[in-house]
């Protein structure tokens, strides 16, 4: 795939699947009103960003900083179920609501810092600092800053499937930064 897909061109291949599916076969149908709502929201965060530039695809997990980058690559291409999967099932968010709160994002870049190890047994986690501006429809941008707390169950423990790969677990409180992107890029998730 080139990198000119864009995520309007699933549209058509959804609304086909879902007037051809078998009844109780493909997820969105007319009686689950939550996920109605979810699709019309998205459809129409995925229409105004299509004359926005799509960036190229980015999928990667092997690291901390790579999978941050690759959750706010899904948000940018309007990818919100791929986005979706990068959290925890533990600790993810209505799925509608989460949605609803990139409706006026036109685009948002990430910066992050050194990831900091903080392991346990059978289990490894990483703290990782981040700065966020994120541009609305109307020319605004705002800046955040925070910590995300990323985790997995060791590979070597991880015998039988399913493999659970790489999530974020957590993002501290991101706090609105009066400070540009990169002043707020915090060396440490220790943000007082």
């Amino acid at each position: 795939m080139s990198g000119n897909w864009h995520p309007v061109h699933v549209l058509p291949l959804i609304v086909l699947i879902s007037c051809c599916a078998l009844p109780g076969v493909y997820a969105i149908s007319s009686s689950h009103q939550p996920k109605d709502e979810a699709m019309t929201i998205v459809e129409q965060i995925v229409e105004r960003r299509m004359n926005s530039d799509v960036p190229d695809y980015q999928d990667d997990r092997s690291s901390p900083e790579a999978l941050i980058a690759s959750y706010y690559n899904a948000l940018n291409r309007a990818e919100f179920s791929r986005a979706y999967s990068y959290l925890s099932e533990e600790r993810r968010p209505d799925f509608l609501s989460w949605v609803q709160g990139y409706k006026n994002t036109r685009s948002i870049r990430v910066i992050a810092g050194k990831a900091e190890s903080d392991n346990a047994a059978g289990t490894w986690g990483w703290d990782l600092p981040v700065a966020i501006e994120a541009e609305n429809y109307d020319g605004t941008k705002e800046v955040f800053r925070g910590c995300y707390l990323v985790t997995m169950t060791a590979p070597v423990n991880q015998v039988l499937p399913p493999y659970r790969a790489m999530t974020i677990a957590f993002s501290s409180s991101l706090k609105k930064s009066a400070q540009t992107i990169n002043e707020s890029l915090a060396a440490t998730c220790n943000l007082e």
